[in-house]
This record gives structure tokens, sequence and C-alpha cells, in this order.
């Protein structure tokens, strides 16, 4: 009986490549949604403004350090941001990665300045009211515009000049104020300026990594260094570095996504959507959710004084952003 032959092996079917419309569909969702419901845009803007504003609160509330807060902070958000620069539709995968030790030195650089930011905010969060520390924060536009007009030589506008003076001007009123409160409401305040001028040095040299790598790729990078360099300041903080109950971690991952997550990824969706001068409007609603927050859940009710002062330092950001 002849030997039956095997069948002969079919033909390689060919691949079927995954179309870039599927690999980015939830991105063109979003973004179709936005530009069809305008509204949709600006209620996603406003959320993520008044999302990214309680990041004071859960830091007031959390039960470790200051600095241990900003950790954990990065820490429970790490994976997520890996993840989203893992899924990043690029069309140059080696971008993902630094590949001059002069990428790798802005990176670190952008991280300790981070890092230097929310150590410095978290502390003024704990020794000042909730609505001084938040306010002087947002000077960090004031001090972006600043900064480029010593360093790039770009000739201030009027509106940028107006906007420095009116700025300063409600930092002192907001200072002033602290001088009736105590020594230790004057030093929050003096943290809360120098995070804003660390917050800005993280902004300038993200813009100019920006060029470069998508966004995903900075933030992972630069969350990653922010994240050993508040590791290491953690060796000099005193008190509790990790939380014991459960609501202390509750707080935390509170802080993570609420914060980081959801605030900022929400803005980065919907800022493609609206004018910048609204941005700046949205972004200046943080620091007044946060203000009526802790009015009742910290007993910090806002003085006249408070109040003037934080109107002026947010209209004087205001103008100099226009500029």
């Amino acid at each position: 009986m002849p030997e039956m032959q095997p069948p002969p092996p079919l033909p390689p079917q060919p691949e079927t490549p995954i179309s870039p419309q599927k690999r980015t569909r939830l991105r063109r969702f979003f973004s179709q949604t936005f530009e069809e419901s305008p509204n949709l845009a600006i209620l996603t803007s406003l959320v993520a403004a008044s999302l990214i504003g309680l990041s004071a609160v859960f830091v007031r509330l959390s039960e470790v350090g200051p600095i241990s807060t900003a950790f954990f902070r990065f820490f429970i958000a790490f994976p997520i941001v890996v993840t989203w620069m893992m899924f990043d539709n690029v069309k140059d995968k080696e971008y993902r990665l630094p590949a001059q030790p002069y990428d790798y030195g802005l990176m670190v650089l952008g991280g300790l300045f981070f890092a230097l930011d929310l150590s410095t905010w978290h502390w003024s969060v704990e020794l000042t009211t909730i609505i001084n520390s938040t306010v002087l924060n947002n000077l960090a536009s004031v001090f972006v515009a600043f900064f480029t007009w010593l360093i790039y030589r770009e000739r201030p506008t009027s509106k940028l000049l107006m906007g420095i003076c009116v700025s300063f001007t409600g930092a002192i009123v907001l200072a002033g104020q602290s001088f009736g409160l105590g020594y230790q409401n004057i030093l929050g305040d003096l943290l809360g300026f120098l995070s804003a001028m660390f917050f800005a040095g993280y902004i300038m040299i993200t813009k100019h990594l920006r060029h470069k790598f998508t966004a995903p790729t900075i933030m992972a990078w630069t969350s990653f260094s922010t994240m050993y360099f508040c590791a290491i300041f953690m060796i000099f903080e005193h008190g509790k570095h990790v939380p014991i109950t459960i609501r202390g971690w509750i707080t935390l991952i509170g802080l993570s996504l609420v914060v980081h997550i959801f605030g900022q990824g929400l803005m980065a969706y919907a800022i493609r959507h609206v004018s910048a001068g609204f941005t700046a409007i949205c972004m200046l609603l943080g620091p007044v959710v946060a203000s009526l927050i802790a009015w009742p859940l910290f007993n910090e009710p806002l003085s006249l004084i408070q109040m003037l002062g934080g109107l002026i330092v947010l209209a004087g950001v205001l103008i100099a952003r226009k500029s």
C-alpha cells in the first residue's frame, strides 16, 4: 500500500496590520466629542481645574509627612503614567527613551525641580492657610514669564510687567496678613512663594523637552526622577513615612488618582479645544475650590484681607498669562 503523503502546507496568510485608527480610537473619540460639543470641553476644563485644586486638601488630610505625601503621589501614579507612555502612539519609538546624556540630564533636572516644588509647597500647606499656599503657588506662571525674559532676553510687554507688579502686590498683602498670625504662617507663605519658583523651572524644562519627546514620555521620566528625589528628601523628614491606617492610604490614593491622573488627564484632553485665555481662567478656579473646602473642613475662614490679596494675585497672574 503506497504511503500517504502529507498535504502540502498552506501558504502563509498575510498579517493584518493594526490600523492607526484602531490604536487611536479612544483619543479620536474624545477629540471628536469635544469638537462636536464645545460646552463639554468647557465643562471638562472646569472639572479638571477643580480636581487639581483639591491637591492642598488631600495634603492636609494626609497622615504622613508633606514630603512622604509627595513621594506616594508619584509612587501610586507611576505605573499608570508608564502604561500611558507605552501605549502612546508615536512614529519613532526610540523617542520614548532619552538618547543623549543631555536629554537624561534635563529629565533628571526637571524631576529635581518638581520634587523641590512639591516638597516646599506641601510644607507650605501644613504651615499656613490653604488659600495662602495655593494662591502663592499660582505665581508660577508669572515666574515663567519673568525667567523667559531674563534667560531668552525677550523684551517684556506692558501686560507682563503689569501682571508681575500686580501679582507681587497681592503676595505682599497675603504675607502681611500672616504677620498677625505668627511666625509659622510667615514661613509657610515664604515656602509657597518659593514653590512657585521651582515649579516655574519645571515648566520651562518641560517646554524645552516637548520639542523632542511626547508628553507621556516626559511625564514618565520626570515622574521617576521626582519620586527618586522625594525618597531622598524623606530621609531628613521627621514623623511617619508610611500610612498605617486605611484612611491614610485612601487619602494618598485619592491624591494620586483624583489630582494627578484624572485632574491633569482631563485638562490635557480639554486644553486642545478651549482657548488659552479660558484655560488660564479655569486654572484660577483651583485656589477658590481649595479655600471653599478648607473653610468648613479645617476651620479656616477667609478674612477680607485674604480675599483681597488672593484676588489681586489671581488678577496679576491672569494679566501676565495674557502677555
